[in-house]
């Protein structure tokens, strides 16, 4: 498989004496704005900066950033992120001295950026990079909730029909993210107080099997995120459709709370998302969008360091190409990243399904995914272990959900739709334990995912489907108690954790960690008082254990 490099670099080679429209500007717009320019001035110059004003304000910093402008044909300027609620952790992330300066269209992006970032008052200058929404193609039609309670019940896409209606079921039964095992342990659909920030396209506000607190739209600047495409409203239906009202779905965790940020596609807005979902009581951000051929960008990273130092989950999706490589926000090492999964088996994949008629797709070397749609696959990373590029889970797709309008769309897909799936299983499990931080909550996820084996994924964390299939049901039954070890004053500091078993796994892992060299000894007991096994006899270094 070719793999996508960042072709934008391929502009950056800047002739910094002067600027020139490019060529290349229609074949880079899927990925960059024409006519923005991100700039993040240093200490001594943000604060000279009035937003708003352009005539004479950045002369009046330094003489050459005057002429840089009059070049660019800057015709504002604008703080690119609202006004943080943390003002000592924005400020050491320099996230208040980032500008958005609306230049001249016909500029090549990457080459401007490039001279900006010439002159001693300019930190870092970046051109305006554009997410793609992580939503695959999808038909109009019911199909049962197989990520809820497989049966085999979901139809495939009928190549010759050309839609999921006259398809075959499919799945197999049980190999599902067991959430109403999640409802039972916790005797309800989730807690209010846990919120979900849905950084995306906004929420159909009037939708009558969704709820959803306050938030705001960041595109018009006004208190009514109101989706305009359904991408939004489907994302947050995955999570939140209400559930025993008699219509439409049900969500994972329809019990939690849907903060609903509406923002562009720009790094700007997705970034500034990012901010108000910290500074509005979120918990969980979920971003079901990926900034393809995106590999690094500062204001989206500071603002993902911010809401991750704030101590928020953030979840994204790991992109619908079916290809080898991860961009930016999964990438970073602080996002939790959620491929998709077909009902049958694991990871979706593609394939041309050779001997029938459908989408040109290249020939997937790991098989056809049972769901018959054969014109893409969840992407996957990195062959290291919890590496920052790296897929973490898989979660279902292809289920329906609230759209746009008061309507459903009853077959929503892509790694748009496994991303809130996660984020829902992970609110189940803040609910559960509302104490727990977001490392912790991770922690449980990963642990007690059910483990998938197939074609390309062998036992174990696999690159494919990273630790497996999200278990929202041993993830809420899923705890880390403190044992008491045989040794005076680390009783409170050892921690021992145990993931599984559940139905997919035949054994249990166990991880401790002891905060310093200590000679000691751990067993497990059965109910009986029978010693199943020693863990530790002895020296033990400090640090964490697995077995």
């Amino acid at each position: 498989m070719t793999r996508n490099r960042r072709f934008v670099w391929m502009f950056a080679a800047a002739c910094v004496c002067g600027l020139i429209s490019s060529p290349a500007l229609a074949e880079m717009s899927e990925f960059v704005r024409a006519g923005r320019l991100l700039v993040r001035f240093s200490a001594d110059a943000a604060p000279a900066i009035a937003p708003g004003r352009v005539d004479s304000q950045l002369r009046s910093v330094d003489p050459d950033l005057g002429r840089m402008q009059r070049r660019a044909g800057v015709r504002s300027v604008q703080r690119a992120l609202p006004e943080s609620r943390r003002p000592a952790l924005a400020e050491s992330l320099g996230l208040s001295r980032w500008f958005v300066l609306e230049v001249d269209p016909s500029l090549d992006p990457e080459q401007l950026a490039a001279e900006w970032r010439t002159h001693g008052d300019v930190e870092w200058a970046q051109p305006e990079y554009l997410s793609t929404d992580d939503a695959a193609p999808n038909d109009p039609f019911y199909g049962a909730e197989w990520g809820h309670h497989n049966t085999g019940q979901m139809l495939d896409y009928c190549i010759a029909c050309g839609n999921h209606a006259g398809g075959s079921p499919v799945g197999t039964p049980g190999f599902d993210a067991n959430v109403e095992a999640a409802w039972t342990l916790l005797g309800s659909y989730g807690d209010a107080s846990v919120i979900i920030g849905v950084i995306d396209g906004g929420i159909d506000m009037d939708h009558p099997d969704l709820t959803y607190i306050p938030g705001w739209d960041l595109k018009d600047d006004d208190e009514f995120p109101q989706d305009l495409s359904g991408h939004g409203t489907m994302v947050s239906g995955i999570i939140g459709a209400v559930a025993d009202n008699g219509i439409g779905s049900a969500g994972v965790a329809p019990g939690c709370s849907i903060l609903p940020i509406r923002t562009g596609t720009g790094t700007s807005q997705r970034s500034a998302g990012l901010v108000y979902a910290v500074d509005n009581g979120a918990f969980i951000a979920n971003m079901s969008w990926t900034f393809y051929n995106t590999l690094s960008d500062s204001l989206l990273e500071s603002a993902i360091d911010y809401a991750d130092q704030a101590g928020l989950l953030l979840v994204s999706s790991s992109g619908n190409r079916n290809e080898d490589e991860l961009y930016l926000p999964q990438s970073h090492p602080a996002v939790l990243c959620a491929g998709a999964a077909s009902p049958c088996d694991g990871r979706k994949r593609s394939s041309s399904l050779s001997g029938e008629t459908g989408p040109s797709v290249d020939e997937d070397p790991n098989g056809v995914s049972c769901d018959n749609e054969v014109w893409w696959g969840s992407s996957y990373g990195s062959a290291v272990q919890d590496g920052a590029d790296a897929v973490d889970l898989i979660a279902p797709i292809i289920l329906p959900t609230p759209s746009y309008n008061n309507i459903y769309e009853e077959w929503f897909g892509g790694t748009s739709c496994s991303t809130p799936f996660v984020s829902a299983v992970a609110a189940l499990v803040k609910s559960q334990n509302p104490t727990w931080t977001a490392g912790q909550v991770r922690d449980a996820l990963v642990a007690t995912a059910t483990d998938v084996v197939n074609v390309e994924s062998g036992a174990g964390w696999d690159r494919f489907s990273g630790y497996g299939l999200v278990n929202a049901g041993a993830a809420v039954a899923w705890s880390a108690p403190v044992a008491t070890p045989e040794v005076p004053g680390l009783a409170s500091a050892l921690t021992l954790r145990v993931s599984g078993p559940n139905p997919f796994r035949e054994f249990a892992g166990i991880s401790w960690a002891i905060p310093q060299p200590a000679d000691m000894s751990l067993r497990v007991y059965d109910t009986t008082g029978r010693t199943v096994r020693s863990l530790a006899d002895g020296f033990q270094s400090a640090g964490m254990h697995n077995t």
